[in-house]
């Protein structure tokens, strides 16, 4: 169990309430690229993720309205800094996707086709409907 506190664009692991002179991890919340409700295999009520390129951060809310915060600051200020050209700069340097990126990319890509335009909905749809284009139509 940890403390959990965001301060500017990171994320601040600590021990505990009490003991903010020495995070035990700090994440660069820029360096990933959405926060989620976690979807698939075993998982905790209150359960997110924190999905980046090269990794996935598990973390468990208190509770389901917890959560629904966390996801929601982190989410604020991952799109709000990176709104214009994210996908381009998130992906730029990649070499390699695993499939199931590859599958967002290509949902993301069809939605901003059909003509939605809101580039933050779009990434969540494509990320949360990687192969179901019909599914992150109505998201």
């Amino acid at each position: 169990k940890r403390w959990m506190v965001i301060r500017d664009n990171y994320l601040y692991s600590y021990k505990s309430k009490q003991c903010y002179s020495s995070p035990t991890e700090v994440f660069d919340l820029l360096s990933f690229y959405i926060a989620m409700v976690t979807t698939t295999g075993n998982h905790e009520l209150g359960q997110f993720e924190l999905v980046s390129l090269n990794e996935t951060r598990t973390f468990i809310a208190p509770s389901l309205d917890d959560m629904n915060q966390w996801i929601s600051a982190i989410n604020n200020i991952i799109t709000t800094i990176n709104s214009d050209g994210y996908i381009t700069n998130m992906c730029s340097n990649v070499l390699c996707l695993s499939s199931k990126q590859r599958n967002g990319m290509e949902t993301y890509s069809k939605l901003i086709k059909m003509g939605f335009n809101n580039n933050d909905i779009c990434l969540m749809a494509a990320c949360k409907y990687e192969k179901n284009i019909s599914s992150a139509i109505n998201y």
